[in-house]
């Protein structure tokens, strides 16, 4: 797969998004919950797409944005392209768009049990602003909660990796 830009999620990437969802989660967000986030106001989705297979989405983050506030809800990144930086490069683009639209912070819920995810956000900065108990996995998993105060600096510009 050649790199490409992130572009928008669209409602014509539902199918693709749709089965990005089933191959990465345990338990995945149904096509109509993809749809509502597609069609969210004050949503944006990112996509990375693959050239080769007609633009088929390979990686997305979903989030909004709520006054001051951008909230990343999922990324989702194809099991045999992880580990080569896309969903940094994802984060990243996502806190450059929250920046870009004067947001003074990014939130995220993650479980607790999610490691890679876990180093992830740590490693964009967030840092734990609280714990909700019992929120995941049928209340089995507690969900950690991640803030970043964002700064109005220059725009990070981390170049898409080589997939």
């Amino acid at each position: 797969m050649a790199p490409t830009a992130f572009t928008p999620a669209t409602p014509a990437d539902l199918e693709g998004l749709a089965e990005l969802e089933r191959r990465c989660f345990a338990e995945p967000w149904g096509r109509e919950s993809v749809a509502g986030e597609l069609a969210a106001g004050g949503g944006a989705g990112i996509v990375l797409r693959e050239p080769a297979a007609g633009g088929r989405p390979v990686a997305f983050l979903f989030y909004r944005l709520l006054d001051t506030e951008a909230e990343l809800f999922r990324v989702a990144v194809a099991p045999e392209l992880r580990r080569r930086g896309i969903g940094r490069a994802l984060v990243a683009e996502f806190l450059r768009q929250a920046r870009n639209r004067g947001m003074r912070s990014a939130v995220l819920e993650v479980g607790a049990a999610n490691a890679a995810a876990l180093a992830l956000y740590r490693a964009a900065g967030f840092e734990t602003a609280g714990v909700r108990r019992g929120y995941y996995a049928g209340g089995r998993e507690d969900a950690v909660i991640l803030k970043l105060e964002l700064r109005s600096d220059p725009l990070d510009s981390t170049p898409l990796p080589e997939p």
